[in-house]
């Protein structure tokens, strides 16, 4: 009949909680859940599937589980639905006009949510390249979805015009693991600075675990060959705390450094609203940008002095 008996959130309070203690407000919180529309195991229970995928009794069950998850997070916490955003499917693939494709089952389920509930957020990683299936597929996704996140490795100065041209918030994301030297992690930031797009700079993956034991370089997958360590922040069970890594730190560092170039900006937009002749500190921040992107560690550092420099002028 597609009808729930009974919804638990207590993992979801857990983590919640966790957050609040760490000093993120809940005016600042953004819950982003995985609901796997492109796996059938999410499906299951017992290895058997209960209900026929995109069968009325399926869809009921899914309305019952979004409302009462948003009904859930209003009444305990006071947070509106805007500030939830489902993540449909992983890297989609295909033809999203391909009746069956991941492409397609992810637009799919984002028209579903929206119908749903309009105020919920919708987020999505297509599979992108530079090709024309690529620039009609983010056109389409953003008929139901308000986040494109695209893979900062195939990521093209066309490819993020076609993303922009859709209106919608652009995020980016790479996958990174232990071998890729902390500088990786840093100019992520400078590349999104220099696309004009969001500080939302996400990678793979913030877990130890992700790859299997971060301190083993060694180990790999269950029935795999992938020994990759993802991880950048390490559990400390002994002292029941956590430890950091130069790749994180340097992420971070890059968050600053992109925090510190949106000032400028903005304080230069302000400044030619007033009718002053800002073009020699425009041309002075996209130097700067260029030299962070392709410079090192030191370069990047030298690159943000002079972002702290021109900041204290532009005051």
């Amino acid at each position: 009949s597609g009808n729930i008996i009974k919804q638990d959130f207590k993992d979801l309070d857990l983590k919640i909680n966790a957050y609040r203690q760490a000093g993120v407000s809940l005016a600042d919180m953004k819950i982003i859940f995985y609901v796997a529309f492109d796996h059938n195991w999410v499906m299951k229970k017992n290895n058997k599937s209960q209900l026929n995928p995109w069968s009325r009794e399926w869809e009921k069950a899914f309305e019952l589980f979004l409302n009462g998850l948003t009904a859930h997070l209003k009444k305990e916490y006071g947070l509106d639905a805007d500030h939830l955003i489902l993540y449909c499917c992983d890297e989609p693939h295909g033809d999203v006009e391909q009746p069956g494709s991941r492409m397609e089952v992810a637009y799919r389920a984002a028209k579903l949510i929206k119908k749903i509930n309009p105020q919920v957020k919708t987020m999505v990683n297509p599979q992108i390249k530079e090709d024309a299936l690529t620039a009609k597929n983010l056109q389409k996704l953003a008929e139901v979805y308000d986040i494109l996140e695209l893979y900062r490795g195939r990521t093209t100065p066309k490819i993020v015009k076609w993303a922009k041209d859709t209106g919608r918030e652009i995020w980016t994301y790479h996958i990174l693991q232990r071998i890729n030297s902390p500088s990786l992690y840093r100019r992520m930031a400078w590349l999104n600075l220099k696309d004009g797009i969001s500080a939302v700079i996400s990678y793979w993956h913030f877990d130890q675990m992700a790859g299997g034991d971060g301190f083993n370089a060694y180990d790999v997958f269950p029935r795999k060959s992938n020994s990759a360590d993802y991880g950048t922040v390490y559990c400390d069970f002994n002292y029941g705390t956590s430890m950091t890594s130069r790749r994180q730190e340097a992420w971070y560092r890059g968050f600053l450094d992109y925090k510190l170039a949106t000032y400028c900006r903005q304080r230069i937009m302000e400044q030619k609203k007033q009718g002053k002749d800002m073009s020699a500190q425009e041309k002075e921040l996209d130097q700067i940008i260029d030299a962070g992107i392709d410079g090192n560690m030191e370069a990047m550092e030298q690159a943000r002095l002079k972002l702290l420099e021109l900041a204290i002028r532009l005051k």
